[in-house]
């Protein structure tokens, strides 16, 4: 009984080994490949940061897996920014023209996570030039909420922070969508 066991871990021992160490490969590729694009990027940091930040997301696999977590990254942070401008809104002691700028950013937002949606179906179908396209139409309509809120009023300068994470994330996605398509 001991002698088959023992052939079975001796069998099974090499094997575990040989697995273990291609995990090991992949899960260093997929780090290296994050590092690898985001050397381009003009915030490299906010960059490895928002690829690494889903856990067991398809990152590690190749760039179009990065790009959809780029996509996905970016969408949480619009749909959360849009959330907090609306939240403003409510707030009755705005200022007429802190009232109306934000109320643009909040239809801007809202048009953003629209594109960013579109530039994941264009992805999904290997339409890489559209999906540059929707997400240079996000960035577009993020940096104009940008602007609008840059000089205002105290409670509109947490937008105008996010705003600008979030053109910087949009940018990312544009760094591994030309990667992708010049591939």
């Amino acid at each position: 009984m001991i002698k088959p066991i023992m052939t079975r871990l001796i069998f099974l021992l090499p094997l575990m080994t040989l697995c273990l160490q291609s995990n090991a490969q992949q899960a260093s590729s997929g780090v290296n490949l994050i590092e690898k694009v985001c050397q381009q990027s003009e915030k490299k940091d906010l960059c490895i940061s928002s690829l690494n930040s889903i856990p067991d997301g398809p990152k590690s696999k190749d760039l179009t897996g990065l790009e959809l977590v780029a996509i996905k990254v970016a969408s949480e942070h619009a749909q959360d920014t849009w959330g907090k401008i609306n939240k403003l809104l409510s707030d009755s002691t705005l200022e007429p023209t802190v009232q109306q700028n934000l109320a643009d950013c909040s239809d801007q937002y809202l048009d953003a996570v629209e594109q960013l949606d579109d530039s994941i179906a264009a992805l999904l179908a290997n339409a890489y030039s559209d999906v540059r396209v929707w997400v240079e139409a996000a960035i577009s309509d993020a940096s104009l909420c940008e602007k609008a809120t840059q000089q205002l009023s105290s409670k509109s300068a947490e937008i105008y922070t996010r705003s600008n994470t979030v053109v910087s994330m949009l940018n990312n996605i544009l760094v591994v969508n030309k990667q992708l398509a010049g591939k």
